[in-house]
């Protein structure tokens, strides 16, 4: 075992040697730090737009659903408004309506014609 202890001995031991990586210090210059805040800034101004589109998009899609409800309420008022008119103008309503007031039909001697009558000329000052 001494023989083994003193080779042993002998044999020059590893020291674990580290290779340390040196990085080169950055060393930019004003050109660089200038593109790279212009970089930088069109990435911000890029997504400042996509977000204001998105935003626009989406209350322009509010705007147009409620101008179709809005649409859609205004031919439904107006179908009922023709509906009505139609109603009032039905002349067996109209015939009632004038029995309820104490209206009664014109004699033929009652009637007054306005304008040209035939075989009249139209005189000219």
């Amino acid at each position: 075992m001494a023989r083994y202890l003193a080779i042993n001995q002998q044999l020059p031991r590893r020291q674990s040697v580290r290779k340390q990586t040196v990085r080169p210090a950055l060393k930019w210059g004003w050109r660089e730090w200038m593109a790279t805040s212009l970089v930088v800034a069109l990435l911000l101004l890029v997504a400042l737009m996509s977000v204001w589109s998105s935003g626009r998009v989406f209350t322009l899609g509010y705007e147009i659903s409620a101008g179709l409800a809005d649409k859609q309420k205004l031919l439904d008022e107006k179908n009922a408004l023709e509906l009505e008119s139609l109603r009032l103008k039905n002349p067996e309503r109209l015939e009632w309506e004038a029995k309820r007031l104490g209206f009664v039909k014109p004699e033929s001697d009652q009637f007054i014609r306005v304008g040209k009558q035939d075989g009249q000329a139209e005189q000219t000052p």
